[in-house]
C-alpha cells in the first residue's frame, strides 16, 4: 500500500491563493523587517536610514546592527514622513534624495519632532553644505564613503542625545504634573472653612 508523503516545507494545504506578505522598499517581507528591527530596538534603539542608494543603506545597516541597533531602511523622504518618527531615535538623511530635497526633509522632521536626532548623509565634503544642513536642524554630518570608526560613534552620540532629550522632557512633564497637584492640594486647604494654613511645625487652629 502506498503511503501518503508528508507535505514539504513551503507547500500550502488546501487553497493555494495565499496572500504573500507585504514587502518593504528593500524587497524584504515587511513582517520580517519589523520583527528583526523590533528585536534589536529592545537592545539599543531604532535608526531610520533614508537613502535611495541601496548599497549605502546596506553598508550602514550592517555597521549599526553589529552594535545592537534596529534599522529601518527607507528609499524616500516621503516614506519617512508617512510613517512618522514614533520610536525612531535617529534619522540618517541623504541630501540627494530623488523625491524631495534633503534639507527640506530635515526641516519638516525637525518641525514635527523636536527631539529627533538627525544625521546628514552626503557625498560632498563642502563646508557650505554642512552649514546649510546644520541650520536646517541636523545634529551631525557624515560623508561617503563611510568609515565604521567614524560613522557608528557619530550615530551613537546622536542617539544618546535623543535619549537624554526624551528623558528630560519626561521629567519635565512629571515635575509639571507634581507641581500642579501640589498647588491644587494647597488650594483645597486654603478653602477649608474656619481654618488657616500655618507652618509645618504648627497645627491648624480655628480662625
Amino acid at each position: 500500500m502506498r503511503s501518503k508523503s508528508s507535505p514539504r516545507i513551503g507547500d500550502h494545504a488546501g487553497d493555494h491563493n495565499v496572500a504573500e506578505p507585504s514587502k518593504g522598499e528593500s524587497g524584504t517581507p515587511r513582517s520580517d523587517l519589523d520583527r528583526a528591527a523590533t528585536a534589536r530596538v529592545e537592545l539599543r534603539g531604532l535608526i531610520a536610514l533614508v537613502d535611495d542608494d541601496a548599497l549605502t543603506r546596506r553598508i550602514l545597516d550592517r555597521m549599526l546592527t553589529r552594535v545592537g541597533f534596529g534599522v529601518l531602511e527607507l528609499e524616500t523622504g516621503t516614506a519617512l514622513l508617512a510613517r512618522g518618527t514614533e520610536g525612531i531615535g535617529v534619522a540618517c538623511v541623504d541630501l540627494g534624495l530623488e523625491d524631495m530635497d534633503g534639507l527640506d526633509l530635515i526641516s519638516r522632521l525637525r518641525a514635527c519632532d523636536a527631539d529627533l536626532a538627525i544625521v546628514v548623509i552626503t557625498g560632498t565634503r563642502e563646508l557650505e553644505t554642512a552649514i546649510k544642513a546644520m541650520r536646517a536642524g541636523a545634529d551631525d554630518y557624515l560623508t561617503k564613503p563611510f568609515e565604521p570608526d567614524h560613522a557608528v560613534p557619530a550615530i551613537g552620540r546622536a542617539h544618546e542625545r535623543w535619549r537624554l532629550a526624551k528623558r528630560m522632557r519626561r521629567l519635565g512633564h512629571e515635575r509639571g504634573a507634581f507641581t500642579g497637584a501640589a498647588q491644587s492640594h494647597e488650594g483645597r486647604f486654603e478653602q477649608a472653612r474656619g481654618c488657616e494654613i500655618l507652618d509645618d511645625d504648627e497645627v491648624l487652629s480655628p480662625v
